[in-house]
């Protein structure tokens, strides 16, 4: 069974895993990656959310909400989505983005 929760700074090292195999143009630094990390948990404009099996984290999803001109209010936007391959075509990526949905819609309504 599949879990989708909120990110917890216990997963920095199973999210940087993911992160460094979803970076494809340039090598994904881990002082940098922890760093953006605790500032990505601090944000209340921030989610990181995560897909867990029985014994270990299969994805994640990170997205903002934030004010635009162009639709005089907030949006919803996913910065990155990444599920491990043997995860894929499961469903897992449909139940990050219904996590990242019911998070940003509160605020994109408000």
């Amino acid at each position: 069974m599949i879990h989708v929760r909120s990110c917890l700074p216990e997963d920095e090292e199973a999210v940087f895993a993911l992160a460094r195999d979803f970076a494809t143009s340039f090598p994904v630094d881990q002082a940098g990656f922890s760093e953006a990390f605790s500032q990505v948990l601090a944000s209340p404009d921030m989610c990181l959310a995560v897909a867990q099996s029985e014994d270990a984290i299969i994805g994640y999803v990170l997205g903002t909400a934030h004010p635009t001109f162009y639709a005089s209010s907030y949006v919803g936007w996913v910065e990155e989505i990444m599920v491990k391959e043997d995860f894929r075509r499961k469903g897992v990526g449909r139940l990050l983005m219904e996590n990242f949905e019911n998070w940003a819609n509160p605020r994109i309504v408000a």
